[in-house]
C-alpha cells in the first residue's frame, strides 16, 4: 500500500506543472506568414511558434515544406538530413534559399514533437495556408510613351 501511495504522490507532484501535464494540446500558435493571411512583399523566411494552453512549449521541429501555387514542393527543413544541431524551441525561424515571389496560394506543412511529452504520442503534423499578392510593377523596358523619339 505504501508503494501505491508513493507513486500516486509522485504523479501528483509532476502534474502540478502545467507544461508537463497539458502537453497533449501542443499546437501552432504563431506563424509567419500569418495563417490565412495575405503577404504583399516577397517572403524570405518561415516562422512557426508552438504553445499549449497559453504556455510556450519546447518542440523538436522535424520537417517543414512549402507547397507552391503550382503544387510543387520546397523542402525547407528536414531534421534527418540537415547537418546543423537541432535545438528545442517554441519559436523557430527558417530562412528560405530563394524568397517566394510568385503570386498565389501557398501551404506550409510541418511536423514536430513536443519536448515536454510525458507519454510520447508520436510526431504531430499540421499545415497553414497564406496568399502572396505582390503589387504589379512595370518592367524595366516598358514606358508610358510610344517608344519613339518625339522630334518635330
Amino acid at each position: 500500500m505504501r508503494l501505491a501511495l508513493s507513486a500516486f504522490t509522485v504523479a501528483a507532484l509532476f502534474c502540478s506543472t502545467p507544461a508537463i501535464c497539458e502537453s497533449a494540446d501542443t499546437h501552432l500558435i504563431y506563424s509567419y506568414p500569418k495563417a490565412g493571411g495575405t503577404e504583399r512583399e516577397p517572403v524570405g523566411f518561415v516562422q512557426v511558434g508552438f504553445g499549449n494552453a497559453d504556455v510556450d512549449i519546447d518542440v523538436d521541429l522535424l520537417f517543414v515544406e512549402i507547397v507552391n501555387p503550382d503544387e510543387t514542393k520546397i523542402e525547407v527543413y528536414n531534421a534527418s538530413t540537415n547537418d546543423f544541431p537541432r535545438q528545442p524551441s517554441a519559436m523557430i525561424a527558417l530562412t528560405l534559399v530563394d524568397p517566394l515571389t510568385t503570386p498565389g496560394d501557398y501551404r506550409v506543412n510541418y511536423v514536430f514533437k513536443s519536448a515536454q511529452e510525458v507519454s510520447p504520442a508520436g510526431d504531430k503534423s499540421g499545415s497553414f495556408n497564406f496568399t502572396l499578392d505582390l503589387p504589379e510593377t512595370e518592367s524595366a523596358g516598358e514606358s508610358s510613351g510610344s517608344g519613339k523619339d518625339d522630334i518635330d
